[in-house]
């Protein structure tokens, strides 16, 4: 898939609820406009491509500390960075659900995610 391709396929809006607080609407809308939440679906939909199977929390934890930092985020941040966008990804037919089973780094009964 070529670059350009890639990116109108993962654009979108990064989204906060209707009952979220005022700064959460601000940061969906700059991680928006600075291209960050394009950025993210990328790395995210690369993960669910190299480790089909995985919960949200697994795939995060395969990123190391050094690239986090490369990155900007932290692994806590970048944990529900993935949930977020693994989601937007499922909207649009990039990624799909697999079965529920407990996961290896949380414990609980967790979702698995495979490429489209």
């Amino acid at each position: 898939m070529a670059q350009g391709t890639l990116h109108l396929e993962l654009a979108g809006r990064a989204k906060a609820r209707y009952a979220d607080p005022l700064t959460s609407h601000l940061a969906a809308a700059e991680v928006e406009a600075t291209g960050a939440a394009d950025t993210q679906r990328a790395r995210c939909l690369g993960l669910v491509r190299a480790y089909p199977g995985s919960t949200a929390a697994e795939l995060a934890e395969t990123v190391s500390e050094q690239v986090l930092a490369e990155w900007g985020t932290t692994a806590t941040k970048f944990r529900y960075t993935v949930s977020r966008r693994l989601s937007e990804l499922w909207q649009r037919g990039l990624v799909r659900r697999g079965e529920r089973r407990p996961c290896e780094v949380g414990g609980r009964l967790s979702m698995t995610w495979y490429p489209a």
